[in-house]
């Protein structure tokens, strides 16, 4: 008779021949404010982790994910939770712990998305507060319940506090941040008074516009007088200047919910076009300038306007007029390049870009001329054509991009500055364990904690910067590998402008010298074109 014996499989397989290994185990922490009670339990949260995963024998600690002051509201912004889902695609991850779903998304889309992606790499999510397991062949559909569930406490949440909002408007009650506006104290029952320094300077600046200045000219005055502006500087915006000449709250009115959340999902505010009532408090608090001489000012402001042929259904086409709007950078201040027409009721008509200092202060500031617009599209279409003939130019610079990688962009240093935020946290937890002891002197032990404190938050600063620089060059080398195939799908070189091709390409124009234009690539890549100034068209 056969005897069959057993030999158990080797210690580190299971039954079905697979090998076993620890779970690399990480947590995901995060606090929506900075306030020192939030502070306190952001800290909690991460010794409880660091404890949690240290003292499981099959889990191996693979760090902790912790963004701060960060809303729920989107992935978008928090950067430690990004660099944990780009982590786990670099299968450096198992399981992800989370207090709860609300901690880790408020938005039920943002929550699913990152679950099942997550899920596709055979990583896992474990919602303490839920007992969710996301490997588990139930957790989606109570996963997607319980998140539905989160977001409707948001939306609700939200509501309450326009309604509250709504009421106090209903009854008079504003709050106006004095130290951004210019005029105005506060009182120290919250009412607002006049600022006399700063109210003469309001005064003077609608009497220049009573007096037929326009906005421009009335900053232009300021800066040469060296009056500080609201936030102690020197430099003063036209658009500053428009902006004071309309508020009704320098004649002692206010105007509320001017601004509405565009909805509960993105939480994003917009101008208020008849969504929601807007409330006007007549004679709300003491006026720095008088009801005639306000009223004045906007019949001659709107006078200014129609005579320009604007008015507000237009406002709409302004914004990207022309196609290097908001594109074009000086190189000499850094201020934007604005349009400009020279002789445009004659056959020489012809269109130019040109600094917003030199145009608002001429040489004084900015010594950088204007460039003609037909340049900078010939310009465009030189650089198209020459990444389209030189298609080895986008794959260099994605394989240096490459080069530089994590490391070297940290240094190794983010896994140093972690180890030294968990010890941080480890010698915090001894010296509260010591101030509830009343072992030492609590004023000297709160002078430690103070230097603890201010540690952590410049390792935090730090490790943040890291990371963003981390996430930008990952961002740089996704887009030129897109780049490299919108090129390697074309086959003809472009014969002339092409706004919608430039609008996909380039990111900004730094104009270096007046003959020498930077095209900055969405990508990062530039490319320095050079061309010759001349009568009528330049030489490109």
């Amino acid at each position: 008779m056969k005897k069959v014996t057993t030999i158990k499989a080797a210690p580190g397989f299971d039954e079905g021949g697979k090998r076993i290994s620890k779970l690399r185990v990480c947590a995901y922490c995060r606090v929506s404010t900075m306030h020192e009670e939030q502070q306190n339990s952001f800290d909690a949260q991460i010794r409880h982790y660091s404890s949690l995963i240290e003292s499981n024998p099959d889990w191996k600690f693979a760090g902790i994910y912790a963004d701060e002051g960060i809303s729920g509201k989107s992935k978008k912004n928090r950067t430690e939770f990004l660099r944990m889902v780009r982590d786990a695609e670099n299968r450096k991850i198992d399981l992800v712990i989370t207090k709860s779903i609300s901690r880790f998304a408020r938005n039920t889309a943002d929550c699913i998305e990152t679950v099942r992606l997550l899920k596709s790499w055979g990583v896992g999510v474990f919602f303490e507060k839920e007992n969710i397991n996301t490997l588990s062949a139930e957790s989606e559909l109570i996963l997607t319940i319980l998140s539905s569930i989160a977001e409707e406490e948001l939306i609700s949440t939200s509501q309450n506090i326009r309604w509250s909002n709504q009421k106090r408007f209903k009854q008079g009650k504003m709050h106006l941040v004095t130290e951004r506006f210019m005029g105005y104290d506060r009182d120290g029952k919250g009412g607002l008074v006049i600022n006399e320094e700063q109210a003469a300077i309001v005064r003077r600046v609608f009497n220049e516009s009573i007096s037929g200045k326009g906005v421009t000219l009335i900053a232009r005055d300021l800066e040469a007088d060296g009056i500080k502006n609201v936030s102690g500087g020197t430099r003063w915006q036209p658009s500053v200047i428009l902006g004071m000449l309309r508020n009704e709250k320098y004649v002692g009115d206010a105007i509320l919910q001017k601004t509405v959340t565009a909805n509960s999902i993105t939480f994003k505010r917009k101008a208020n076009e008849g969504e929601a009532p807007m409330y006007y408090i007549r004679d709300n608090h003491p006026p720095i300038i008088e009801r005639e001489k306000f009223e004045l000012v906007q019949q001659l402001l709107a006078e200014r306007a129609r005579g320009k042929g604007y008015s507000p259904e237009m406002a709409w086409k302004y914004q990207t007029r022309y196609p290097f709007s908001h594109k074009i950078i000086c190189g000499n201040c850094g201020r934007g390049f604005r349009h400009q027409i020279h002789n445009c009721s004659s056959t020489f008509r012809q269109e130019f870009w040109g600094c917003a200092n030199y145009i608002e202060r001429r040489v004084s500031t900015c010594d950088m001329r204007p460039v003609k617009n037909k340049t900078l599209e010939k310009l465009f279409v030189r650089v198209f054509n020459k990444l389209l003939m030189n298609r080895h130019l986008l794959a260099n610079f994605s394989a240096t991009l490459r080069m530089v990688s994590h490391a070297k962009i940290g240094g190794g240093k983010l896994d140093d500055i972690n180890a030294e935020i968990e010890n941080l946290l480890k010698q915090e937890h001894v010296l509260l364990q010591l101030y509830e002891k009343g072992v030492t002197d609590k004023t000297l032990l709160r002078i430690e904690h103070e230097e603890l404190i201010g540690k952590l938050g410049r390792l935090r600063e730090e490790k943040n910067n890291i990371i963003q620089q981390i996430e930008g060059q990952d961002e740089r080398v996704k887009q030129t590998d897109e780049l490299i195939s919108f090129f390697e799908g074309i086959d003809n070189p472009l014969e002339s402008f092409d706004a919608e091709l430039f609008e996909t390409l380039v990111d900004k124009l730094i104009v270096k010298e007046r003959e020498c234009i930077v095209f900055r690539l969405k990508n990062g890549m530039e490319l320095e074109e050079r061309y010759k100034l001349q009568r009528g068209d330049d030489k490109v």
